[in-house]
């Protein structure tokens, strides 16, 4: 649902001579006083019951924007992928890889995050080989992989997608 509103630009209403009234004795004996504000430099934005309720109109198509957002469910895909030492092309950097990923989109724009084994030289070992991978992109189900120097090590990854 798309929601649409046009601001008021609101003007404040300057006069020349603003709190200035003229007073009458009425034959009562009372006193009636009337503006008496000189001459109007800007006209300013009329306070009144339209202008009220364009904003009461613009607060509720809000409130039912951020209620609609509550059907809404984002969904989330994980694949586990490992990114293998051999296959690589290139005989320089840039090397490049592609891996099938079935059902990941070119429009996905995932997080990427190495699995570590816990294990500290593993770690170590994958850290280092991470460290060469400078980018990957999506593609119909397939990662696209480039790197400044082919992983010595297999790197099983994450691959987080929402949709």
């Amino acid at each position: 649902m798309a929601l649409s509103y046009t601001a008021t630009a609101w003007k404040d209403h300057v006069v020349a001579k603003p709190r200035t009234y003229n007073e009458t004795t009425n034959p009562d004996g009372s006193r009636t006083d009337s503006p008496a504000p000189g001459t109007i430099i800007q006209q300013g934005t009329p306070i009144n019951a339209a202008n009220l309720n364009h904003i009461e109109g613009g607060i509720l198509d809000c409130v039912d924007g951020i209620n609609d957002l509550d059907d809404r469910k984002i969904e989330q895909t994980v694949y586990s992928v490992t990114i293998p030492t051999t296959g690589w092309s290139g005989n320089a950097a840039p090397f490049t890889l592609n891996i099938a990923v079935s059902g990941i989109l070119a429009a996905d724009a995932p997080l990427i995050d190495l699995v570590q084994s816990g294990t500290y030289a593993t770690d170590q070992q994958r850290l280092e080989s991470w460290a060469g991978i400078t980018r990957i992109v999506t593609a119909a189900n397939q990662l696209r992989l480039t790197a400044t120097y082919k992983p010595t090590v297999a790197l099983p990854i994450q691959v987080r997608c929402m949709r």
